[in-house]
């Protein structure tokens, strides 16, 4: 991932990265399985900052807020591969892939009407072959080696 850490660079990402995956029925079963495994344990299975973790730690940001449903999608991407606030990286335990599936996912969380397409668009997305590169460049904060 060719951002670095932190709101300039998420935000950055927010404008210059589309999600290449496409928006199937398969995509959003696999983005449901990443979600419930890596995120529902803070955010909550449907996505309200009130998973099982919540009375431990700090509660995360509700996914449904309007702050939250105004995130593009390539800011949520960043986040979920390079950590903000309290919330780690998942850049080493969640292939670009999948990232990209659970984005997918927490949008249909948010209401968002997901229309089925073929294929994924042809811009802007990241690849699973790059990511293994990119990723190999991350330390465990999500900072760079």
């Amino acid at each position: 991932l060719h951002y670095g850490v932190g709101k300039e660079e998420a935000e950055r990402a927010g404008r210059e990265l589309t999600n290449p995956i496409a928006r199937t029925p398969e995509a959003l079963a696999r983005g449901e399985q990443v979600f419930t495994v890596f995120c529902s344990v803070c955010h909550g299975k449907g996505g309200l900052a009130d998973g099982p973790v919540v009375p431990r730690f700090p509660a995360p940001p509700s996914l449904l807020a309007a702050n939250a449903k105004t995130l593009p999608d390539g800011r949520m991407f960043h986040v979920l591969s390079r950590g903000q606030g309290l919330m780690p990286s998942y850049a080493a335990q969640v292939s670009a892939d999948d990232r990209w599936r659970a984005v997918h996912f927490v949008r249909s969380l948010q209401g968002e009407k997901i229309g089925v397409t073929t294929e994924a668009p042809k811009h802007g997305g990241f690849t699973e072959k790059s990511a293994a590169v990119a990723d190999a460049g991350t330390g465990a904060d999500g900072g760079a080696k």
